[in-house]
């Protein structure tokens, strides 16, 4: 299956004979916000209610999570600190991940006892892994490929430096963001038929909810800190000495992060909005007109899929090096992981009427796909109706 068989990305006939029901099971991992992101992309997809007409559930489940609640918060807890105070440490975990996957499969069995507990339980028409592993697993759940009694579909959530453990496994389809990323799985060995290039499945609300951006200035600039706090003071206080701009500062999930940045605000007196964890970034990202943050695969697709261009001040060896490289590639943003240099890029972007950033934004334009969802959604219900 090539993209020459998808007619303008549609699959016009995709619910011939299929059942009343179909049920798919999504299944993630928190090990990353972009699994999980893609995993709530797809579920709202397979649910919406407006361009489908048969009954669609889709269950997402978190199977390490499930098999393991108290070892797999440690590892989340080990995974935040490395990748945030111990890059360099984590590159090299990363690498042994790649080199030698399946030692640690071993080590798991109990997430394997707990995906066939729910395999069993949800009886799923397709799975869709947004996390790598869990097909080696699936392989080990049954005696060959053809007992597997669901269509298997992996969406790839990295971009071109792609780990090689999205490529094992048997699987069905394999789906990823974008062309490039096409071209790295290929290279490990995965076949042209098997891969689509339909998209990041970020939420719908980046195509429900198109908000006009005003035409800066003033700039409105969101900061997503990560890293060493003495680096994220430090870019704070950079960023709030730029002239025209409304920051908004974004903690998320970390209250002790949010504390913090109200207390610096507090300290140096700017007129900076701190926000911890918000139901609207969708909303919010369009409303920007620059997003500062670290290079993880939720944050880089969602801007993409808003239009809105982003400057890296935070990259995170091994899976995040690929989104850096998407950015630059496809010219819709820059890295600046210094205060001193992430204050001159932005001064550079805003002269000359925001000339560097238009450039960004005209390109951004050009290769956004905030219906990808939607579109994964009608393939992966499309391939239920055949052997293929």
């Amino acid at each position: 299956m090539t993209l020459c068989d998808i007619p303008n990305g549609r699959f016009d006939t995709w619910k011939t004979g299929l059942p009343k029901s179909v049920r798919v099971l999504i299944l993630t991992a928190s090990f990353g916000e972009g699994h999980n992101a893609a995993a709530r992309g797809l579920q709202m997809a397979f649910e919406e209610r407006e361009w489908l007409s048969i009954s669609s559930k889709a269950h997402i489940v978190d199977i390490c999570a499930l098999a393991y609640p108290r070892l797999n918060k440690i590892i989340r807890w080990a995974y935040l600190k490395a990748i945030n105070h111990m890059p360099k440490f984590w590159k090299r975990v990363f690498d042994r991940f790649d080199a030698g996957m399946e030692k640690w499969l071993k080590c798991l069995s109990g997430v394997e006892v707990c995906l066939k507990r729910e395999i069993d339980a949800f009886g799923p028409d397709a799975v869709v892994s947004t996390f790598p592993f869990y097909n080696q697993m699936i392989d080990r759940l049954y005696a060959t490929p053809d007992k597997v009694p669901f269509k298997r579909f992996i969406v790839v959530t990295d971009s071109i430096c792609i780990n090689s453990i999205w490529a094992r496994g048997t699987c069905d389809f394999f789906i990823v963001p974008n062309r490039p990323t096409l071209e790295a799985l290929k290279v490990h060995g995965v076949p042209m038929s098997s891969i689509l290039d339909l998209g990041f499945p970020v939420s719908l609300k980046f195509a429900n909810c198109q908000i006009p951006r005003n035409t800066p200035p003033p700039w409105h600039i969101l900061y997503m800190p990560g890293g060493p706090w003495n680096k994220i003071e430090e870019n704070v206080r950079q960023l709030s000495t730029l002239p025209n701009v409304e920051l908004t500062l974004a903690a998320g999930k970390d209250v002790a992060m949010l504390a913090s940045l109200n207390r610096l605000i507090a300290q140096i007196s700017s007129p900076a909005t701190v926000i911890g964890w918000v139901e609207d970034m969708p909303e919010r990202l369009l409303r920007q007109h620059l997003v500062i943050g670290k290079a993880g695969g939720a944050i880089v697709q969602e801007t993409i899929a808003a239009g809105c261009p982003m400057i890296v001040s935070q990259v995170v060896p091994g899976q995040e090096e690929g989104n850096v490289s998407l950015i630059l590639q496809q010219g819709v943003g820059a890295v600046a992981e210094e205060p001193e240099q992430l204050k001159a890029l932005l001064l550079r972007a805003m002269q000359n009427e925001g000339a560097l950033w238009r450039t960004w934004k005209s390109n951004l334009l050009a290769i956004q796909r905030p219906l990808a969802a939607q579109t994964i959604a009608r393939f992966v219900l499309g391939r239920l109706n055949t052997k293929a």
